[in-house]
């Protein structure tokens, strides 16, 4: 099994539709491409990282407040996000995602 799956991977990497599919993924180098990646994957965790207490504390008492059963599991779920603290995942994922942007 683990033969004929990384046959089937080679067989993917060689493909030309994948290759085609994997430049048009790949984050354009320029100021707005850079600045994506920035938003998306370094911005959440630094303000994880600098107001986590008063985020979690916001968020618990609009969970108090609200009667609507889908926004306070919308906001349960945010707060436990952010509970968890910062995402170094999240952190990686970007770095890498900038240093394929940058490649070339």
């Amino acid at each position: 099994m683990k033969r004929r799956m990384q046959e089937m991977g080679e067989k993917l990497a060689e493909s030309e539709r994948f290759q085609e599919a994997l430049l048009q993924m790949k984050p354009q180098k320029s100021l707005w491409g850079i600045l994506g990646i920035f938003l998306f994957f370094f911005l959440p965790e630094i303000m994880t990282a600098l107001w986590q207490e008063p985020m979690v504390l916001w968020l618990s008492n609009e969970m108090m407040h609200t009667q609507n059963t889908l926004l306070q599991w919308f906001l349960s779920f945010a707060k436990e996000g952010i509970e968890a603290g910062v995402s170094w995942f999240n952190i990686a994922l970007g770095v890498l995602f900038l240093w394929w942007s940058l490649k070339d």
